[in-house]
C-alpha cells in the first residue's frame, strides 16, 4: 500500500513534467504555475534544473493606485523616490489651494468692508446728476429692502430715496458698484468735480469710457487682487489634477520596468528511485530572490 501511495504521488508530481527520451531533458510547464508567477527562462544540466522566474507586478494596479493617490503606484512598483515626489507635488498643491482660498476670502471681507465703508445709497441718489448721462434707472439696478420687510428694485426711485429703504449688499451689489457707471456717484468721494475722472478702459473689441474716483479706484483694485487669488487657488486643483494624472501614466511605465529586473531563481533538483520505472522518486524545489 505504501508503495502504491508513494508512485501516485510521482505520477502527480511528473503530471506537470514531461521527460524526453534520449536525453533526458526536463521541461517546465508554466500553465501549471500560479498567476504571479511567470516562465522566463530553462537551463538544462544533468543534475538539475535552474528556472529563472520573474514575479509580475499588474500596471493597471499600478495605473488605479496612482490615480487614488499619487506615488502610490510608484510604491507598488518599488520606486520609492518617485512616490515620494509624486506624494510631495500632492501635499504641496492642497496646501497651496487651501492657502489661496484662505487669502482670497480675507481679500473678499477686505472688499466688502470697503465698499460699506466708502460705498453710501443716500450719496449715489443725491449725487447721480453730477455725472453726464447717467441716471438711476440704467441697464441694472440694486435690490432695496423696506422699512415694512418688503423688497424692491432701485428703478421704482423717481425722486429721492424711498424713507427707510436699506440697500441690499449681496453679490450683486458688490459687482456693479465697481463695475457700471450708473452706480459710481454711490461713492462718497464722488461729490465734487475734482474728485472723479474719466478712463478709458478696453472691454473686449470695444473701448468703453469709464468714471472713476479715488474710492472706486482703490475698491477695484481689491477686488482684482481678490480674483487673483482665487485664480492661482484654481491654478493649484490644476496642478494637483495633472499631479494625480502624470502619476498614473509613469507608474504604469514603473511597473513594467520592476517586473523585468526583479527575479526569483528557482532551482529544481531529481531525486533517483530504483523503484519508479522512470527512475525519479522525487523533486526538490529551491526559491532565491
Amino acid at each position: 500500500m505504501k508503495k502504491i501511495i508513494t508512485h501516485l504521488i510521482i505520477l502527480g508530481l511528473l503530471s506537470v513534467v514531461s521527460v524526453e527520451a534520449g536525453n533526458g531533458i526536463f521541461h517546465y510547464r508554466p500553465d501549471f504555475h500560479g498567476p504571479m508567477l511567470n516562465l522566463t527562462e530553462v537551463m538544462n544540466d544533468t543534475d538539475s534544473v535552474a528556472v529563472v522566474t520573474k514575479l509580475n507586478k499588474y500596471p493597471a494596479r499600478g495605473l488605479m493606485l496612482s490615480l487614488v493617490v499619487p506615488g502610490g503606484g510608484q510604491l507598488y512598483a518599488g520606486s520609492k523616490l518617485k512616490s515620494a515626489l509624486f506624494f510631495a507635488v500632492e501635499i504641496g498643491g492642497w496646501l497651496m489651494w487651501r492657502d489661496y482660498t484662505n487669502r482670497g476670502e480675507n481679500a473678499r471681507i477686505s472688499f466688502e468692508n470697503f465698499a460699506d465703508r466708502f460705498w453710501s445709497l443716500k450719496s449715489w441718489v443725491d449725487w447721480i446728476g453730477l455725472f453726464p448721462e447717467v441716471s438711476i434707472k440704467g441697464t441694472h439696478h440694486l435690490q432695496l429692502l423696506l422699512e415694512d420687510g418688503t423688497y424692491v428694485t432701485s428703478d421704482t426711485l423717481t425722486a429721492g430715496l424711498i424713507e427707510g429703504s436699506r440697500v441690499v449688499r449681496d453679490l450683486e451689489f458688490y459687482e456693479n458698484i465697481g463695475k457700471y457707471n450708473q452706480f459710481v456717484s454711490g461713492w462718497i468721494d464722488s461729490t465734487g468735480s475734482t474728485e472723479w475722472w474719466r478712463e478709458d478702459k478696453k472691454i473686449g473689441n470695444n473701448i468703453e469710457n469709464i468714471f472713476m474716483t479715488y474710492n472706486k479706484n482703490d475698491y477695484l483694485n481689491k477686488r482684482a487682487r481678490h480674483n487673483e487669488l482665487l485664480k492661482f487657488a484654481k491654478y493649484s486643483i490644476t496642478a494637483v489634477m495633472f499631479n494625480h494624472l502624470f502619476s498614473a501614466v509613469d507608474a504604469v511605465w514603473e511597473v513594467k520596468k520592476s517586473s523585468s529586473k526583479k527575479k526569483i531563481d528557482v532551482t529544481t533538483n531529481l531525486f533517483f528511485s530504483p523503484y519508479s520505472s522512470t527512475g525519479i522518486g522525487g523533486i526538490k524545489v529551491s526559491l532565491l530572490w
